[in-house]
């Protein structure tokens, strides 16, 4: 090792890390009066032995044991040339060889094999072992062959989902002329390319579940798109994270078991979004985490089995606001997916500058340039670990039977200690067992169904769930109730308990596309089955219910006769039709227009008023649960019948008139049962009906006044009323007395003449008549000629009144000035 390259870098970790605590120094002790109240994620700092003697930068861990790589040549009282173990067990620290510079990063694979990377030429003097080494367990080792070794520095390592190892740094390539371009995947035996790279230093990489690799640096260009500094290799494609953000030499990027990408550095804002050094990636757009980190930088970051975030850098605290400060995050903070977190207990003499998660308990290690704690001021130097509380980020199965003895984890993080305590609804479930600081075991007691707290605590605190306890289902009903035997309807069933509804049988076959649309209601595609009534079940996680009967597969509707076949195009025509499988029918269509008022009557019959419509030939469908059945031409529409012919008055008397009428041209395609009658005084606005149904092709209209004009209209009926047929007519009136009358007499013969009485327009005269009086005795002619102006009576002696009266079809009207004869 070259003692001279060594203490020189060191120092310039130390350098930098000295200015920044200065930064830190202003306000460890007083806390500004606006801080939140912190929410403490570790009850206590801890010291790692007694530490180390100069400034530590990188730290990893796993279950069994913590590494640190800084500045120190001691620790805990071992000479350590940079780079130490940790027996969390034994709490002893171990030195792990030299190097000729002391590395920039140590990570740990998730199978525990670790790495070390930075600028060094060799690790324990081990072939091919430049930039990057491998611990064995023994002592350090290169990578691959003379071909693999790098021509720069690397910066970054992260592990994919199956343990690969990815980098990023300065190299351009490989000694075996391997083109890399500053981003590369160890495949085992040899480094891999990501495409053709980026175009400049790499500071951090992350990769998550899906083996999408991101990458954050001083580039540009990542293959062969324009980025901002941070870019995503999804196997075979290059692409930026929106407009990423201006390129820093302090940066960390990390992913959490969701895939979202969580990122810290020396920015102020990312994708264009205020974040204030802290932001996240959802995989579309990026957010800031609360207010974000003031004064100073972050430098590292690393993510628990919860996804909770933990910080370390230069920072003097972190915001929920850009105005709310969280007491306790000086240098180190915790975001728990909704707000920062920090400690009351806080690093003194300096702040963390580098964070790691292992041990058996899910222990928080941290390095740096502190060197004791505030307040309590234990000594520090340089490293801690911190035992935060247990976080539980989920139940499985949250919701549980109430019968007990289901079997659940809780998963989350630091679920593990010396002291394990765990209640549901105050009762101690059994079998309860540790698996991981990740998650716990154990099988719910009996408890009445409702929500219940889950506290889970060991001796670093206490954190709380919810488990739900789940009564079976219950059945209310199903809709529709019926359905074809082919299946494919979907029904609605109602009840409660459905949250965790897994299946839906019907008469003993399973239904298909179950939808949980709430805790009372469910969807469901009705199976094929053979036609009968049938059982639905619904399963869930918690029991069954079983409602009997409840489902109907149904035939398809049979139609055998409809009666009347045919009626009106104004429709309300009341039909019968006679068939099979009408239970349940829903609708009846004339053609392809819905009846009416349809009632079935049983299996076999149904009733429907039938809708308006033209033509001939109609089908008609009935359709029920078993579906839509038609038969064609088995209905008629009546069109309205065209108006009667020859309407006419073919007598008139006194109140009377007689009128007749030949049929209609056309019967619009029906029978015509009869003729509708209506009168009305010439002009008035209200018809009076004389017959709503007259069987013969003439009618008498009766108690007319005398000399009134009438309006007549009659029309055909087919089951409508058709087109009237109308004319005005008018009832004779009395005739007007004659005139000018006359008499003479030759021997008992008298003779009279007159003028011709005047009659009323619409009356006609029909006759005259003399009439002669002698006291009580009458004597009068028969009736004369309607024209007649002369008229002859023979009469006894005496002296007569004779006088002429004129007659139309209303009768005689008065008479005439009366003359006196004498009969000698």
């Amino acid at each position: 090792m070259s003692t001279a390259t060594s203490v020189r870098r060191n120092a310039r970790r130390i350098v930098t890390a000295s200015a920044a605590a200065a930064v830190v120094a202003v306000s460890l002790t007083t806390l500004p009066s606006s801080e939140a109240a912190a929410t403490d994620f570790a009850a206590t700092i801890s010291a790692m032995g007694t530490g180390a003697n100069e400034v530590v930068w990188s730290m990893a861990a796993t279950n069994t044991t913590a590494y640190a790589v800084g500045g120190f040549t001691t620790i805990d009282g071992v000479a350590a040339d940079g780079i130490a173990s940790y027996d969390i067990a034994t709490s002893t620290w171990s030195s792990m060889g030299t190097f000729d510079v002391t590395p920039e990063l140590i990570r740990a694979s998730p199978s525990g094999d670790l790495y070390a990377g930075g600028a060094f030429s060799s690790a324990n003097s081990a072939p091919f072992s430049k930039s990057i080494a491998v611990w064995d367990g023994a002592t350090w080792d290169g990578l691959g062959d003379a071909n693999q070794v790098l021509d720069g520095q690397v910066y970054a390592m992260a592990f994919g989902p199956d343990g690969s190892l990815y980098i990023g740094g300065t190299f351009a390539s490989t000694s075996g002329a391997i083109g890399l371009n500053y981003v590369a995947k160890w495949t085992g035996s040899a480094w891999q390319p990501l495409g053709t790279g980026v175009n400049a230093r790499v500071r951090s990489i992350a990769v998550d579940s899906q083996d999408n690799v991101y990458v954050a640096g001083d580039f540009t260009q990542a293959g062969s798109t324009m980025v901002s500094s941070i870019a995503k290799w999804n196997g075979s494609t290059w692409s930026g994270l929106g407009s990423g953000f201006a390129a820093t030499a302090n940066i960390d990027i990390a992913t959490d078991s969701h895939d979202n990408l969580y990122i810290v550095g020396d920015f102020a804002s990312v994708g264009g979004v205020t974040a204030n050094k802290a932001a996240k990636w959802n995989g579309s757009a990026w957010s800031a985490l609360g207010g974000g980190l003031a004064n100073g930088i972050p430098f590292d970051l690393v993510i628990d089995t919860a996804d909770q975030v933990y910080v370390a850098g230069s920072f003097t605290s972190a915001k929920t606001s850009a105005d709310s400060i969280v007491a306790g995050t000086n240098s180190f903070a915790r975001w728990n997916g909704a707000t920062w977190q920090g400690m009351s207990t806080v690093f003194n003499g300096g702040g963390a500058r580098t964070v790691a998660i292992g041990g058996p308990y899910g222990t928080v290690f941290a390095g740096g340039d502190m060197t004791s704690t505030n307040p309590a001021s234990s000594t520090l130097n340089y490293l801690a670990q911190v035992q935060p509380g247990p976080t539980i980020s989920s139940i499985t199965p949250s919701r549980v039977a109430p019968d007990g003895g289901t079997p659940f984890s809780v998963n989350g993080a630091a679920l593990k200690g010396a002291y394990i305590a765990i209640t549901i609804g105050g009762v101690v479930p059994a079998n309860d067992a540790s698996v991981s600081q990740a998650q716990f075991t154990a099988e719910t007691p009996a408890h009445a169904a409702g929500e219940v707290t889950v506290s889970f605590s060991t001796a670093a605190g206490t954190d709380t769930a919810t488990m739900t306890f789940v009564d079976p289902p219950t059945f209310t009903s199903i809709s529709p109730e019926a359905g074809p035997t082919d299946g494919g309807t979907l029904v609605t069933i109602t009840g409660t308990g459905f949250t965790d509804a897994t299946s839906v049988e019907i008469g003993g076959t399973a239904a298909t596309g179950l939808t949980i649309v709430s805790d009372t209601q469910l969807t469901v595609v009705t199976p094929a089955h053979v036609a009968d009534l049938s059982d639905v079940k619904v399963i869930s996680d918690f029991g069954d219910v079983t409602q009997f009967n409840a489902y109907r597969f149904a035939l398809a509707p049979t139609i055998i006769t409809v009666s009347p076949s045919s009626g009106s195009s104004l429709g309300g025509t009341a039909v019968t039709i006679e068939g099979a499988n009408f239970t349940g029918a829903t609708e009846v269509q004339f053609g392809t227009t819905p009846g009416t008022l349809l009632t079935v009557v049983s299996d076999t019959q149904l009733t429907v008023v039938s809708p308006a419509g033209t033509g001939t030939d109609r089908g008609i469908t009935v359709t029920g649960p078993g579906g839509s059945t038609t038969t064609a031409g088995a209905w008629d529409y009546i069109s309205a019948a065209t108006a009667p012919r020859n309407l006419k008055q073919t007598a008139k008397a006194k109140g009377a008139m007689t009128f007749t009428w030949s049929a209609p041209t056309s019967a619009g395609g029906g029978t015509i049962s009869g003729y509708t009658v209506q009168y009305r005084k010439h002009g008035a606005s209200t018809w009076k009906t004389k017959s709503t149904l007259q069987t013969g092709r003439s009618v008498t209209l009766s108690r007319l006044r005398d000399g009134v004009s009438y309006d007549i209209r009659v029309a055909a009926q087919n089951g409508q009323v058709g087109a009237y047929a109308s004319l005005t007519a008018t009832t004779p009136a009395l005739p007007a007395a004659p005139t000018r009358a006359s008499a003479k007499v030759r021997g008992k013969v008298v003779t009279m003449k007159w003028t011709k009485a005047v009659v009323q327009s619409g009356s006609t005269r029909t006759a005259n008549l003399i009439a002669c009086t002698k006291g009580s005795v009458k004597k009068k002619t028969g009736r004369l000629s309607a024209g007649a102006t002369t008229g002859s009576i023979t009469l006894g002696k005496g002296t007569w009144s004779c006088r002429v009266f004129a007659y139309t079809e209303a009768g005689h009207g008065p008479g005439s000035t009366a003359k006196s004869v004498k009969v000698t």
